[in-house]
């Protein structure tokens, strides 16, 4: 279990590094998902070893609260970067003079 628990938890920092030298905005996003998706499963097997009873919860509450948190950032940073990215794209579909949209005036 301390193996499983291990990966996960390692593997966060390593996804964090690599989204911050991310190539596109779509690999940042999906570094960021993936970070999540471990913080996720480490949030799990520490929560598993509390109800195992192999720890006990005062040992792990701070533990478990921390990885929490992060996965609150993570995913709070993901849905901006998302969000960012997708305002991003439909300014690039806007005709021109049409960006915010704010409208253009002809004068005939």
């Amino acid at each position: 279990m301390g193996q499983q628990l291990l990966r996960p938890s390692t593997s966060v920092a390593a996804n964090y590094g690599a989204a911050c030298k991310a190539r596109s905005p779509a690999d940042f996003i999906s570094k960021l998902g993936i970070g999540e998706e471990e913080i996720d499963e480490s949030v799990f097997w520490l929560e598993f070893l509390v109800e195992a009873q192999i720890v006990k919860r005062d040992r792990m509450v701070n533990l478990i609260d921390e990885a929490k948190q992060l996965a609150a950032i993570f995913a709070a940073s993901r849905c901006t970067a998302k969000k960012n990215r997708q305002l991003e794209i439909g300014n690039r579909q806007l005709p021109k003079g049409r960006e915010n949209g704010n409208r253009t005036r002809h004068l005939d």
